[in-house]
């Protein structure tokens, strides 16, 4: 059985967002057009609008609404509750659960002003309880975020006006690198909207890989829109390497014993980047382009893929375009993926 993701997209449409509508339509059916034309795994995804209250779940992006207010919490609350609803899987039983993740993806550009059934505040705050004009007592959204964070199959990931990130992810419970800034333009938006589609593509590799929760959405760089004036800052390391098949799983060790005929060396091997992988900051990367066989490397490679100096990453394949990344192993009992790559030091 396939893995399933429930994906729900939920875009601001308040009167702010009149001069992107256009844009903001275009790009966020792109995105559920791609998300569900991946076969590997069984995406479902819908989209939610929100102004002064919340429309949706719809199958493709609706036409806008635009209204002053912006009922953030609300969406957010309301999309949860509706991917919290069990699916119905015919002929599915206890023994044979289907794996499931949830995501959620959140487009704003201002902040919450007129929800009516979800607050900001936690559980205990004197703000929560009954207010005029809801329905009901409030609910708290970091509440509800923490509760289903806490369940292991749930990512959230927003899009946040520029310096509102880290106050946001703070207040929410959700991790920092699941949030990101974007200027409220039409090329402010198209930067963000290629960010989230290289970033799905991440959660994608991860899923595959048996993971169910993203702590790190937008951690990955966009290497898609690399100049050729960018490689030439990196160093040509292609005489240095020499380039393996991995025709079957194998230890590192082991494996470049048997295909060099000298005894390994920690540290003289790069694995091909495969999983979500924390990457040390004494370790090198190196680069290959798709298709060719140079080996560029060097601390700008490191730069290229957005490790900063003297700080440990998490590093997703999947996000770096037509590049394979390799990661210096320091391990003698590393497992490598048949059918990856390894480079070895000459």
């Amino acid at each position: 059985m396939k893995k399933i993701n429930r994906i729900a997209i939920v875009v601001d449409q308040s009167g702010s967002m009149r001069s992107l509508q256009g844009v903001v339509r275009e790009k966020t059916n792109k995105l559920l057009s791609d998300i569900r034309a991946r076969t590997d795994q069984d995406n479902r995804a819908v989209v939610y609008a929100f102004s002064d209250s919340v429309s949706g779940p719809f199958e493709n992006y609706p036409e806008m609404f635009l209204n002053q207010n912006t009922a953030l919490l609300d969406a957010v609350g309301k999309a949860i509750e509706d991917l919290s609803v069990p699916l119905q899987i015919p002929g599915n039983f206890p023994w044979d659960r289907p794996d499931i993740a949830n995501l959620v993806i959140v487009l704003t550009d201002g902040e919450e002003n007129c929800s009516r059934r979800y607050a900001s505040d936690k559980t205990g705050s004197a703000t929560i309880g009954w207010r005029w004009g809801s329905h009901g007592s409030f609910k708290s959204l970091p509440d509800l975020i923490s509760q289903k964070q806490a369940e292991g199959n749930w990512t959230f990931a927003f899009q946040l006006p520029p310096g509102k990130a880290d106050a946001f992810s703070r207040n929410f419970g959700i991790p920092r690198e699941n949030c990101t800034e974007w200027e409220a333009t039409k090329k402010g938006f198209e930067e963000t909207a290629a960010k989230t589609q290289n970033a799905f593509a991440g959660y994608s590799v991860l899923r595959s890989q048996g993971g169910t929760q993203s702590k790190s959405f937008y951690v990955s760089p966009d290497l898609s829109k690399v100049k050729p004036k960018d490689l030439k800052l990196l160093d040509d390391m292609t005489s240095r390497f020499a380039q393996f098949r991995v025709d079957k799983e194998s230890d590192i060790k082991a494996f470049v014993e048997l295909r060099t005929k000298k005894p390994y060396i920690p540290g003289t091997a790069f694995f091909q980047l495969s999983k979500p992988e924390k990457v040390q900051a004494t370790k090198q990367v190196a680069l290959i382009e798709k298709g060719k066989k140079a080996v560029l490397g060097g601390q700008q490679a490191r730069d290229l893929i957005g490790l900063k100096p003297f700080t440990d990453a998490k590093v997703i394949p999947g996000n770096h375009a037509n590049f394979d990344v390799f990661v210096q192993s320091t391990s003698s009992n590393r497992k490598l993926v048949r059918g990856s790559k390894l480079l070895v030091l000459k």
